[in-house]
Order: C-alpha cells, then structure tokens, then sequence
C-alpha cells in the first residue's frame, strides 16, 4: 500500500470537513447567500455528503468517510457527543434556517433562471457547432492532402489503387454527412390522395 497516498488522501478529507464546519457556521451567519442547490444538500445526511463548494476544498466525499474524520477532527467541538455529531446539528440547523426564509420562486426569479438557462444552451450550442465546423475543415484538410499525395509520382500502382479504393469507400460512407440536407418543399413532399391505393 502506498504510504504516502493514503495520507495525502487523508489530508485531503481532514481538509474537506474543516471546510465544511466553517461552511455551515458562515451560513449559519449569513443564510441568504446560499443558492438553491447548495440548500438541497441540506436535506439529509447522504446529499450533505455529496456536497460540492467550487473553489473550496469541499468536494463529495462517502458518508462513512465524513463521519469518521469528523469524530476525529471536531471532537473538540463536542465534548459532550461526537465531532460527527456536532457537525449534524450544524447541518439540520442551517437546513431549518434556509427552510424559513421566503422563498425565492417569484415570477422574476423564473424568469432570470430560464433566460440563464436558455443563454447557457445557446452559448454551448454555438460552441458545438464551432468544433464540428474545426472538425471539418480539419477532416477536409487531410482528406485533400491525401488525394495529392495519391497522384504523386513516388507511390507504385498498387498502392496508389489501395489508396484511391480506401478513399473511394470513406467518400461513399460520409460524404452525406458533409452535403447540406435539403429543404422539404411542396413539390418533393409526400401528399395523401384521398380515396389513393395505399
């Protein structure tokens, strides 16, 4: 076993729960700068574990694993229970603090959250189409270099045959897919006549 991974590792942990302990008490203090999903995790023991804080080290640990190096690290925080425990008591406090405060689905709020939502899905639809434009230039690219190099006087018959065949075979494969689809339009369109055969 290696020695000095399992204490890295361990020291990552102790880290994860010291950061989760002042988490919940800068919540306690300040419950309404927590989000919604972060509240969620709130809710039982399991989703506390699975909480992740970017730019912390809070990140999803195992529910064993959390109690054990919480017994361990704040047991000075509960001399009259475990370090597991006292961290709960945080947890389901924080948990009915946020449950009191008014809720943050007004009509506005929806709003906010769904033009976010449809901004984040443009953004990520215009970067797809960005890299499958690069894709294909780059596939464009070789492809036309390879054609060259076919015609080249270096290359022997056969492998100048092998090599037009390889591309005559990939250009029927997927050249559709880099031909534009064609529009519907009423004259090509399928119509139903009435009282037709089937």
């Amino acid at each position: 076993m290696n020695r000095r991974g399992a204490y890295v590792k361990k020291d990552r942990n102790i880290r994860n729960v010291e950061a989760r302990h002042q988490w919940l008490l800068a919540g306690l203090n300040a419950p309404d700068q927590l989000n919604d999903a972060h509240i969620a995790n709130l809710a039982h023991q399991r989703s506390f574990a699975a909480l992740r804080v970017p730019g912390t080290p809070i990140r999803a640990m195992a529910l064993n694993t959390l109690k054990s190096i919480a017994n361990e690290t704040l047991a000075r925080h509960a001399p009259e229970s475990t370090g597991f425990d006292y961290l709960e008591s945080l947890r389901l406090r924080l948990k009915n603090t946020t449950g009191e405060r008014p809720s943050a689905r007004t009509v506005d709020a929806q709003q906010q959250r769904r033009d976010r939502s449809f901004d984040e899905l443009t953004r990520a639809l215009r970067l797809t189409e960005l890299a499958n434009l690069q894709r294909s230039h780059a596939y464009v690219d070789l492809f036309s270099k390879v054609m060259t190099l076919m015609k080249a006087a270096v290359l022997d018959d056969a492998t100048r045959l092998r090599l037009h065949n390889l591309l005559q075979d990939h250009k029927d494969l997927y050249a559709p897919l880099f031909s534009p689809i064609p529009a519907p339009t009423t004259d090509n369109a399928l119509r139903m006549i009435p009282g037709g055969k089937p």
